[in-house]
């Protein structure tokens, strides 16, 4: 254990001891179930019949993983994908992508391997007879052939055109590949890897289902308006089927009930084709845009990705029936926290609506909306309002935090991203980047106060309540400087790479500043608001807060799927802690020492506890020498209660209460006081809401307790 003087204002000065051997654990997540799905653009959908899991590849950054038992997402993997083929054997789920395969392991449901294939894969077809995975490259007119026992490339097939979807017969090791510009299918012999046959079908041929038991092959040709029925033991078209709109990817086969289902793009809807008789018997209404579509053969099931709604759409084969439709996925970004009633405050620039978890036990208690693309939050602990920037919509919405509904939305004429509450000025100040200033509101009355301009394109803004300093960060290598007291611009600090967060440590006064593509950390005198340091360490961070409690700073890094921690002393990193993917925004909770990171590619707010010891005086006090608050937040009035020690002789003692300045605003006892328990009522009719300290001095031994007056 040791010393530190952990220095609150330049007036007042507390002692912490402190376990440097502390670390920062993940202790939760909390993965942000929606009720709305919105543009997460799902695109395809694989289904796992022996685990009872759906995959749905989301093409905006993840993987949707429901659990077909209750039809709800249980996961988000953190990969973009354009189409899945699943091994329910191996247990192994492939998503085509950027990167290439990306291969889960279907029993943790985490990736294992990256796949380099050709430019641009799309389909993929897997053969559970030779283990082996087809993969088309449209950029490339090829066809790659992955052995999927060691996840390398066996061998790439050269076709024709270039290859879109791909169906596997497994029986007979053919496998079938669609060609979108050229109307036509290539067939492909599983033995030798080659093309053994070329089949024209209907106009821009896109999805293919084969029904193994049956041998039929069903490929949905989006232009003709029909599904062209292909014998796979004479590789021919047998029928065309017209499907009353425009089928695409989505061609699903129940191999128990011979049955066929279809998206058609347009008509939103899908048909079933009874396989018996190839016939369509019944239409299904489902969500706007089905893209894809699989069929879970044991349960009976089938789930259709709607690509505009980014929803699932659930119907029962026995009835034909939509039994209930799965959102998929949100995306956080801002997050805040209110200390005093423990709530915090999460932005979904999906979903458009702010998420309010209870502090206490982790759920999500409300969903209020909020306009286009709600980015970054701040809370008026005074007035208990939530101020929400929506960056799209050029507004603010202002929510009350009492109930967490939506009071209104507040016009700013201008883009807003960045936010910042002054607690003691009662001011808001907002960044508008379209007008490259800094929108000031009025807190009490929730007005338009003023409008400073702050460079060009201003984004993160912090607040240094000791000083009255608001300090902007822009996009173009500069951070402003804002006088909070005349709110007029002072002076800007150049020659910083893409400045982002900003972060006020009240203990040192410093500014911490973090680079979004530089992979800095600026530290600032805030005094003079000079550079007194630079740590580079190789990430791209986003977001930071500072535990005042523990001169600790919190950084996301957006990369790495991580969050740095800093000892604001020497200002050096301490820890790496992995979180979900792509953190971006941390809010601080310093009464319950716990960190709450929003990381936006999976949808999670991930909570973590600093185990730092701290204690509130660091001045050995004997057993007996206590001092206690009773309610802590108050309102009107508390009890602080305290005792003294055992003494031969009546002891002095002291008990003042300290603003958040450091200025002894109430002297509540001085005077001599023998052995014994005391309490005292603090009434807050001369107080103002903020944060203060009670210090107890008796004899040689003193202790101190924050307090949140709350009115």
């Amino acid at each position: 254990m040791k010393k530190v003087m952990f220095v609150v204002f330049s007036f007042f000065a507390i002692s912490f001891t402190v376990n440097s051997s502390a670390q920062v654990v993940v202790v939760d997540s909390i993965y942000l179930r929606p009720k709305i799905g919105n543009g997460l653009d799902p695109r395809a959908v694989g289904v796992n019949v022996n685990s009872n899991k759906i995959y749905i590849a989301n093409y905006m950054g993840n993987i949707s993983v429901i659990d077909g038992a209750c039809d709800s997402v249980i996961k988000i993997i953190g990969v973009s994908g354009n189409r899945i083929g699943i091994n329910p054997i191996t247990n192994k789920i492939y998503i085509s992508n950027g990167s290439g395969i990306s291969v889960i392991d279907g029993s943790t449901d985490l990736v294992t391997a990256t796949i380099k294939v050709g430019n641009n894969p799309t389909g993929i077809g897997v053969n559970l007879t030779t283990n082996k995975i087809y993969v088309s490259n449209t950029a490339d007119t090829t066809i790659s052939v992955i052995n999927a026992s060691t996840n390398s490339i066996i061998t790439t097939i050269k076709v024709s055109n270039p290859p879109g979807d791909i169906g596997v017969h497994s029986t007979a090791n053919k496998i079938y590949v669609t060609h979108w510009g050229s109307n036509n299918i290539s067939v492909i012999d599983g033995a030798k890897d080659s093309v053994i046959k070329t089949i024209a079908v209907g106009t821009s041929p896109s999805g293919i289902g084969i029904n193994i038991s049956t041998n039929k092959a069903y490929i949905a040709n989006s232009n003709s308006y029909d599904v062209s029925v292909v014998d796979c033991l004479g590789d021919s078209v047998i029928k065309k089927l017209k499907t009353g709109g425009s089928p695409y990817y989505g061609v699903g086969i129940n191999q128990n009930s011979n049955k066929i289902y279809v998206t058609n793009h347009i008509g939103n809807n899908v048909v079933v084709i009874d396989g018996a008789i190839d016939s369509v018997i019944a239409t299904i209404s489902v969500g706007d845009e089905p893209w894809s579509i699989g069929v879970n053969d044991i349960t009976n099931k089938i789930y259709v990705a709607n690509m505009s709604v980014s929803n699932v759409s659930v119907i029962n084969g026995s009835t034909n029936l939509l039994m209930t439709t799965v959102a998929l996925g949100s995306r956080p970004n801002g997050i805040e926290i209110n200390p005093i009633n423990n709530k915090i405050y999460v932005a979904d620039e999906e979903r458009d609506i702010v998420h309010v978890i209870d502090g206490s036990n982790n759920s999500v208690i409300a969903t209020p909306k909020t306009c286009d693309t709600p980015s970054e939050l701040g809370i008026n602990l005074s007035t208990n309002k939530v101020y929400v920037t929506n960056y799209n919509s050029g507004s603010i919405s202002i929510i009350n935090g009492e109930n967490d509904s939506l009071i209104r939305n507040m016009d700013l004429t201008s883009r807003s991203y960045g936010i910042g509450v002054n607690q003691i000025t009662n001011k808001i100040y907002v960044a508008t980047p379209d007008i490259n200033s800094v929108s000031v509101i009025d807190g009490s009355n929730d007005s338009l106060k003023t409008v400073i301009k702050a460079g060009k394109c201003p984004h993160g803004i912090g607040i240094n309540e000791i000083n009255n300093k608001i300090y902007v960060t822009t996009t173009y290598n500069a951070v402003y400087m804002i006088n909070g007291l005349a709110d007029s611009l002072i002076d800007s600090i150049t020659a910083i790479e893409c400045p982002w967060g900003v972060g006020i440590n009240p203990v040192n006064n410093k500014v911490y500043i973090t680079g979004f593509n530089g992979d800095n950390i600026y530290v600032l005198n805030s005094a003079n608001d000079s550079v007194i340091k630079i740590i580079k360490d190789g990430r791209q961070h986003a977001g930071i807060d500072i535990n005042k409690n523990t001169n600790r700073i919190y950084i996301a890094n957006i990369n790495a799927s991580s969050i740095s921690v800093l000892d604001g002393t020497t200002d050096s990193i301490l820890q790496i802690v992995p979180v979900g993917q792509s953190p971006y925004s941390i809010a601080v909770n310093d009464s319950t020492n716990k960190i709450y990171v929003s990381c936006m590619w999976d949808g999670t707010v991930w909570v973590l506890e600093d185990k730092t010891g701290i204690e509130e005086s660091p001045n050995p006090t004997p057993p007996s020498t206590t001092l206690r608050v009773s309610q802590n937040p108050f309102s009107k009035s508390t009890t602080i209660s305290y005792t003294v020690g055992e003494v031969s002789q009546p002891r002095y003692v002291s008990l003042n209460l300290y603003d958040i300045s450091g200025s002894c605003v109430k002297t509540l006892v001085n005077e001599s006081k023998s052995a014994g328990s005391y309490s005292i009522t603090l009434n807050s009719n001369e107080l103002k809401t903020g944060i203060y300290f009670a210090t107890l001095t008796a004899g040689n031994y003193s202790t101190t307790k924050k307090l949140i007056l709350m009115k």
